[in-house]
């Protein structure tokens, strides 16, 4: 009963969280977004979103060889055409993250009673 109880708890953690994670994620991308547009055109502006969003930074410069901001364009057009496709694909994997640890936790504990036959 108490293997149970532990896992429903972890559950709706883990429920919580892969919702929560990915908002505070978008939440603080708006913010480091709203800081590089205020600040002068130059490479140390680029630090915060180099930084914000490393896992896609690391991909692209060291395994596939390219140069920041990977694609052309203008100076602000360029980093948004990167990074908010970067801060997007880098939410979903935290969503998808926390589903997949919820769904080990507890196997078929968070579907409804009504789904199951």
């Amino acid at each position: 009963f108490l293997r149970f109880e532990l896992k429903k708890l972890l559950c709706s953690f883990f429920g919580v969280m892969k919702f929560l994670f990915p908002l505070l994620y978008l939440v603080g991308a708006a913010s480091i977004w709203a800081r590089f547009v205020q600040t002068s055109p130059d490479a140390l502006a680029d630090i915060g979103l180099v930084v914000y969003t490393f896992p896609i930074v690391a991909i692209g410069s060291y395994l596939l060889d390219l140069e920041f901001p990977y694609v052309s364009g203008g100076y602000i057009e360029s980093r948004a055409l990167y990074y908010w496709p970067s801060v997007a694909l880098v939410a979903y994997v935290l969503y998808s993250f926390f589903s997949v640890i919820q769904e080990v936790i507890a196997p078929g504990l968070r579907k409804p009673r009504s789904w199951k036959r």
